[in-house]
């Protein structure tokens, strides 16, 4: 969002305001302008967060947290991995990419709607997804898709309504007042009646109108930018809910003439804030279970994560455990995956994840085993718009 949604009102008062007589009420003016941001407002559908784990990335399977990290929606996000794996750097063969086809389309709702009402705010965060990876040892392809609901997002902007009153709506509207104020004085100095103003050139218009812009004292532009930046050291690591499911099929050709379903997997993720007014800490708890394919019959894979976050917005490390049954037709296996890693935005909404742990078998002679994964994400920037 950033400079864009100021700019935007901006643009608005620099066209808009003389289609208005200078003989209307200062309260139509303002309802005039606080519709035009609320418009602007819903239209933003993203901050710079984290880009959330997409479930097709994690049913490929390639990944050893089975956490599906939750985050504020995408309208189209990206992830890419793994660059390393087994304690080697690789070019990676697994992509996978979630679309969230409410947040796509132009808003079709008012912002109070978006507000008041969950099955919209549910609509506009159910996001699909679709991965692929190739094994290049066993010439197995493998497609995966997924879908995901968010039933809880308190990091979401637009439902703050005391945020939007207090570092949006008022500031603008302190902005128009001043402005207008100026222009009044300033036709006032050059002898200038409503009805001549309204006669003259847009250009002459245009000379009184920036006169008065930068008489105003103070930066709209950067007012907002700030309270936004704010807003996203205080909020990203708020309270958040997403259930997600996946299938995964395999073929043993590019072609995918004998593709069979191979697992369906299910995930719930909770993120919770420490503390109200935390700002550098995040818990993330997590439940995995992967229905399995085997010689014809199905097996269940449970996994169990807890995460913790330790950092800011844009950078931050963490902590993991993960417990994981399986359940196969061979025998029981249970595990238990420790790993440490960090979470950086290496630009806007370019983020990559790095994570390295000691995988143990909690029953069996099975040796300990080191494993790492690189990651990356990526999403369209808060200041840009599709379409």
């Amino acid at each position: 969002m950033n400079t864009k949604y100021s700019k935007k009102i901006i643009l608005i008062l620099v066209i808009a305001l003389p289609l208005f007589t200078l003989a209307q009420d200062d309260n139509d003016l303002k309802s005039f302008y606080i519709k035009k941001a609320k418009e602007s407002t819903v239209e933003q559908i993203r901050l710079d967060f984290s880009v959330p784990d997409i479930p097709a990335f994690k049913a490929l399977g390639n990944d050893p947290s089975n956490i599906l990290r939750p985050s504020s929606a995408k309208d189209l996000a990206f992830m890419i991995g793994s660059f390393r794996s087994s304690g080697n750097f690789l070019i990676p063969k697994n992509f996978s990419l979630e679309i969230a086809p409410g947040l796509l389309l132009k808003p079709w709702y008012r912002l109070e709607d978006y507000q008041q009402k969950a099955g919209i705010r549910f609509l506009t965060k159910l996001r699909i997804s679709a991965g692929s990876d190739a094994n290049d040892a066993t010439g197995i392809n493998s497609l995966a898709a997924g879908i995901r609901m968010t039933f809880l997002d308190k990091g979401d902007f637009r439902k703050d309504t005391t945020f939007l009153k207090t570092e949006i709506f008022d500031k603008q509207d302190k902005y128009t007042n001043a402005w207008k104020k100026y222009r009044d004085e300033i036709m006032v100095e050059r002898g200038l009646t409503p009805s001549q103003y309204d006669a003259l050139s847009q250009a002459n218009k245009d000379d009184i109108l920036n006169e008065a812009k930068e008489k105003v004292g103070f930066d709209l532009d950067l007012d907002i930018a700030n309270a936004l930046k704010e807003y996203k050291k205080t909020h990203w690591n708020e309270s958040r809910i997403d259930f997600a499911y996946a299938i995964l099929s395999k073929s043993p050709d590019s072609l995918l003439a004998k593709i069979k379903t191979e697992k369906h997997s299910f995930w719930l993720a909770i993120a919770l804030k420490p503390w109200r007014n935390n700002t550098w800490g995040q818990f993330l708890f997590g439940i995995n279970n992967n229905v399995v394919k085997n010689n014809d019959k199905f097996y269940n894979e449970f996994s169990g994560n807890f995460r913790f976050y330790v950092g800011a917005n844009r950078v931050k490390g963490f902590l993991e455990a993960q417990y994981q049954n399986l359940d196969n037709s061979a025998k029981r296996k249970e595990t238990l995956y420790s790993q440490i890693g960090i979470e950086v935005a290496i630009y806007k909404s370019i983020w990559i994840h790095f994570g390295t742990g000691v995988l143990n078998a909690l029953n069996g002679s099975a040796k300990s085993e080191l494993q790492s994964n690189l990651n990356l994400y990526l999403s369209f920037p808060e200041n840009f718009k599709l379409f």
